[in-house]
């Protein structure tokens, strides 16, 4: 906080000095320095409990356990030293990890859409019930610190020292490549669609357990 008082009071020659001094401001500002002590102890608390949060969102993913069992007929389709490695559950069945190797080996080569469908949801809902409301509590934490800061969202503060400036800008700028690549996209799942009918034999519509196979 000295060094930040400090240069508030520089006096600059230049208008590249004068430019990098707002930066360096800017940067001692986003981190609570123009706040009053009471203010800057509130900022501490909550960037500290939004690590945490963060830490802890992480343990959860890497720790998870979870598990999918299939039978011989669901996962077809998988090489056979995929299916030597695997363990069996007290029915007999095929245990297959949530973990990436496991993932990504049945979602790209299980024939079954419907294996391939339970385990792109088993997998995309790893530690759902705890991480939801990690990330409800993290969204919080963060709006908390943007009000702190003098901005209306936490998407401004964290904007203030780039180059899109605000959130609008960055709003209108992903719009924008929304309706510019809306056309592409279109023509992109038609050749997947016309792919999948050809080679399947399966004219339902592509779904997104679909792409990796």
């Amino acid at each position: 906080r000295d060094y930040y008082k400090i240069l508030k009071e520089v006096k600059v020659l230049s208008s590249n000095e004068e430019r990098l001094l707002n930066e360096t401001l800017i940067l001692f500002e986003m981190n609570g320095m123009n706040l009053s002590e009471g203010d800057l102890n509130k900022y501490k608390i909550l960037a500290d409990r939004f690590t945490q949060l963060s830490v802890q969102f992480d343990q959860n993913l890497n720790g998870d356990t979870s598990s999918v069992s299939f039978s011989d007929v669901e996962l077809k389709g998988v090489k056979e030293d995929f299916l030597k490695r695997l363990k069996k559950d007290d029915k007999g069945q095929y245990i297959v990890t949530t973990k990436a190797p496991d993932y990504i080996h049945v979602m790209e080569n299980a024939s079954n859409a419907e294996t391939r469908k339970k385990m792109l949801f088993a997998y995309e809902n790893r530690q759902a019930e705890k991480n939801t409301t990690i990330l409800q509590e993290a969204i919080q934490v963060r709006a908390d610190m943007g009000k702190l800061m003098g901005f209306e969202t936490f998407a401004d503060y964290s904007l203030r020292n780039k180059m899109a400036g605000n959130k609008k800008v960055v709003f209108d700028f992903l719009n924008g490549l929304k309706t510019r690549l809306a056309a592409k996209n279109k023509t992109e799942v038609s050749v997947l669609a016309a792919f999948k009918k050809k080679e399947l034999k399966d004219s339902s519509p592509l779904v997104a357990w679909d792409i990796a196979y």
